[in-house]
């Protein structure tokens, strides 16, 4: 080959090597520009006061820092329906560019694997930018209100357990208990939020409260424990809490092999945690560019000292490690998703709105 021909090809060579990182340095610029000129909304599918929201708002104050351009984020409650409310909103209506991050109920997976969440979203096509923490939840009972302490106390006397909605954890965990251990456990819904059922707690109104966190427990009531206001029945996760090596957890109960997948099934949503996500139509750099800022957030040491202060267990799981978590758990298999259907009870009809005339 002549020599000017070789120095072209050596140069057009260069160049094309250079364009991708050009490119991405430019893709970079872009995100950082946007960032700089908007804020990012943090919506939480729950009340303000529980522990979603208290992980949500500790998360808030850092996770800017770490996103180019140092945007504000701005922390919105917005409940309904379990968090499909704002699960269908962000997967469908808000802007799909980043600056919508939606904080969404651990149970959600779970409950699309056995059909009981809206058409309206896929937990599949959500792009998971991660969880804070996998922090065991409890099932307790105000020692005051009822003299059941264990598993065979509950199997003999009814108990009434306070919860928010049919399908939030605070319902359906003790129907898993009810199903698969045999326990008399009566819920009454309707409370507004985790912490109305802590307050139903202290004034009577209820005996017992499942899906509560240990950490946000400790931080919040530690007087409970100081006074012995409470005992901690079981324990519903994968592994047991520091503090807690004596009490079981709700899998380990189990008499069979069935009764075991079951619980464990709905231990899922302890291991998807306190999640977070964003629209399927997001650009995937921007995903990328969210979730380094997630995992930098969790190992920033300002971020660290605000979750310690707070009493707040810090256990994170990447992005791309929680979205195939739910992808396996939205495709649980049959078996264990027709004993789910059973806890769940029979789905409730959307009541169709009437046309004005």
């Amino acid at each position: 080959m002549p020599k000017p021909i070789q120095r072209m090809a050596l140069v057009g060579g260069l160049v094309a090597a250079a364009l991708p990182a050009a490119s991405d340095e430019a893709k970079a610029d872009a995100l950082s520009d946007m960032y700089a000129k908007k804020n990012v909304t943090m919506i939480v599918g729950t009340p303000p006061g529980g522990s979603y929201d208290v992980h949500g708002r500790t998360v808030a104050r850092h996770i800017g820092r770490h996103i180019p351009g140092k945007p504000s984020i701005i922390v919105q409650n917005k409940q309904g329906a379990g968090s499909q409310v704002v699960a269908a909103y962000v997967h469908n209506i808000a802007p799909q560019d980043g600056t919508v991050i939606a904080g969404l109920l651990a149970t959600l997976p779970m409950r699309q694997a056995i059909g009981r969440t809206r058409k309206s979203f896929d937990v599949r096509t959500l792009q998971w930018i991660g969880n804070v923490t996998n922090d065991v939840s409890i099932l307790l009972v105000w020692n005051s209100a009822t003299k059941a302490r264990t598993v065979e106390d509950l199997r003999k006397m009814e108990v009434i357990a306070g919860a928010t909605t049919s399908t939030g954890s605070s319902a359906t965990l003790p129907r898993a208990m009810n199903y698969a251990l045999g326990t008399k456990l009566k819920i009454v819904v309707g409370y507004q939020g985790g912490l109305a059922v802590d307050h139903a707690l202290e004034k009577g109104e209820v005996a017992a409260r499942a899906g509560g966190n240990w950490s946000v427990l400790k931080s919040q009531f530690p007087h409970w424990i100081r006074d012995n206001k409470i005992t901690v029945v079981m324990q519903i996760g994968g592994q047991k809490a520091k503090g807690l090596e004596n009490v079981p957890l709700m899998h380990e109960l189990a008499k069979t092999d069935e009764q075991r997948k079951i619980l464990e099934f709905f231990s899922t949503a302890n291991d998807v945690g306190k999640p977070y996500a964003v629209g399927p139509k997001v650009p995937k750099a921007t995903v990328a560019v969210l979730r380094a800022a997630f995992d930098a957030t969790m190992k920033d040491p300002k971020f660290l000292a605000d979750a310690n202060k707070q009493g707040l267990v810090i256990s994170p799981v990447n992005g791309v490690d929680l979205q195939a978590l739910i992808t396996k758990i939205a495709d649980s298999p049959k078996n264990v998703t027709d004993a789910a259907k059973k806890i769940f009870g029979k789905a409730k009809k959307r009541k169709k709105k009437k046309k004005k005339s």
